[in-house]
């Protein structure tokens, strides 16, 4: 019997210089449902984090 495994995935942008180099939080969350996809990977739930950098504690 095949089992499936259940996965969340965890998205993060913290600088605007991740979002212009490639790193935007929709390009991570579409390449990792494609990973899980080419895995058999059941997503159970996707988090995102807006991000706050930590370098920053001005929230």
């Amino acid at each position: 019997m095949k089992t499936t495994n259940k996965v969340a995935i965890y998205v993060r942008v913290s600088t605007t210089s991740q979002v212009e180099e490639g790193y935007s939080i929709d390009e991570q969350k579409d390449k990792l449902e494609a990973y899980c996809k080419i895995k058999d990977w059941k997503i159970y739930d996707v988090y995102v984090d807006g991000g706050f950098s930590g370098a920053n504690t001005q929230r």
